[in-house]
C-alpha cells in the first residue's frame, strides 16, 4: 500500500511538471498578462520596505522613541522585509539575472519618488512611508490572481499593528504614494 502511495505521488509530480513546462513554453495568457504589471509594481514595493525599514528605525532612534518594545518590534520588521525582500530577488534571480538587476534599478527610482513625495518631518515620514508601503503591498498582493500571489509578503501585512507602539500618527498617504510612483 505505502509503496503504491509513492508510486502515485511520483506520477503526480511527474505530470505537474509536464503541465508547468507546457505553460512555460506558451507564455503567460491574456488573463495572466494583466497582473504581470500588477505584481512588478508589488515587488518593487517589497523591496523599498527594506529602505523604510531602516530609514525608520534610525529616525526613531534620532528622536529617542527606539524604546525597548519598540526596538524588539523594529527587529522583528525588519528580520520579516528582508525575508520578503529576499525571497522576490532570488526568485527573479532564479528566472533571469537581467530580471533580478532591473529589479535593483527600479527599487532605487521607487524609493526616490517616496521618500522626495512625502514632506513630513522625522519620524513622521518614514513611519508613514512604512505603513502606507504595507497597505499599498496588501492592496496588489490581493488584486492579482493566485498564480502570482506572493505568499511571502503577506506577513508584512501585520507590520503597522506592530510599529502602532511607537505612538505615531498614522496619515493614510497610500493615494500620495501611488499617484507619485506611476
Amino acid at each position: 500500500m505505502l509503496l503504491d502511495m509513492k508510486y502515485k505521488q511520483m506520477q503526480l509530480i511527474r505530470r505537474t511538471a509536464w503541465m508547468n513546462l507546457q505553460i512555460l513554453d506558451r507564455g503567460p495568457s491574456e488573463a495572466d498578462a494583466k497582473y504581470v504589471p500588477i505584481a512588478v509594481r508589488m515587488l518593487t514595493m517589497v523591496a523599498c520596505m527594506g529602505y523604510a525599514v531602516l530609514d525608520l528605525e534610525a529616525a526613531l532612534a534620532d528622536v529617542g522613541k527606539l524604546r525597548h518594545q519598540v526596538k524588539l518590534r523594529m527587529g522583528q520588521i525588519r528580520h520579516m522585509t528582508e525575508y520578503a525582500h529576499g525571497t522576490a530577488f532570488n526568485m527573479l534571480h532564479s528566472v533571469n539575472p537581467a530580471a533580478s538587476r532591473q529589479y535593483n534599478d527600479q527599487l532605487d527610482w521607487m524609493y526616490g519618488r517616496i521618500s522626495a513625495c512625502i514632506l513630513l518631518s522625522e519620524p513622521e515620514k518614514s513611519y508613514n512611508i512604512v505603513v502606507s508601503l504595507c497597505r499599498l503591498i496588501e492592496k496588489y498582493n490581493g488584486r492579482i490572481s493566485g498564480r502570482y500571489d506572493f505568499a511571502p509578503a503577506k506577513p508584512l501585512y501585520r507590520i503597522p499593528a506592530l510599529i502602532a507602539c511607537a505612538n505615531i500618527t498614522d496619515y493614510r498617504l497610500d493615494n500620495i504614494i501611488e499617484l507619485n510612483t506611476k
